[in-house]
C-alpha cells in the first residue's frame, strides 16, 4: 500500500503544469549582431529594470502569456552612435510587446520585434 501511495504522490507531482513566469529572474538579451549588452530583470512588485548603455526601469503587467511593459526612465550616458541607435530601438519596441514565452532558461518577447533572452547566471 504504501508503495502504492508512493507512485501515485509521484505521479500527481510529476505532472503538475510548470508555472512559466519571468518574475523574480534576471536574462541577457541573446539575439545575433548585438552591439550592446542588455540585461532585463522582473521584480516581485511589478516593476522591470535593467542595463543596456543606460539603466532604464519600468512596470509590467503579466496575465497568462500576455505582458505589458511601460517604460518609465532611463539614465542618460552616451555610447557611440551604434549602441545609442540601437538601445533606442530597443526602448521603442519595448511599447510594442504584447506576449512572451518561456523554454527552459530561453525568453522571447514577441512584438514588432522579438526580442530573444537567456536566464542569467546570476540566477543560479
Amino acid at each position: 500500500m504504501r508503495y502504492v501511495l508512493c507512485i501515485l504522490f509521484i505521479l500527481l507531482n510529476g505532472c503538475k503544469e510548470k508555472e512559466f513566469t519571468p518574475v523574480g529572474k534576471t536574462y541577457r538579451l541573446i539575439q545575433s549582431e548585438q552591439p550592446v549588452e542588455i540585461s532585463l530583470t522582473f521584480d516581485q512588485d511589478g516593476r522591470f529594470y535593467g542595463k543596456a548603455v543606460n539603466n532604464y526601469f519600468g512596470v509590467y503587467q503579466i496575465n497568462g502569456s500576455e505582458i505589458n511593459l511601460n517604460l518609465q526612465g532611463q539614465t542618460m550616458t552616451v555610447g557611440t552612435s551604434v549602441h545609442m541607435a540601437f538601445e533606442d530601438n530597443y526602448f521603442k519596441s519595448l511599447r510594442s510587446i504584447k506576449t512572451f514565452k518561456i523554454n527552459d532558461n530561453i525568453l522571447i518577447l514577441n512584438g514588432n520585434i522579438n526580442y530573444i533572452f537567456k536566464l542569467s547566471d546570476m540566477n543560479e
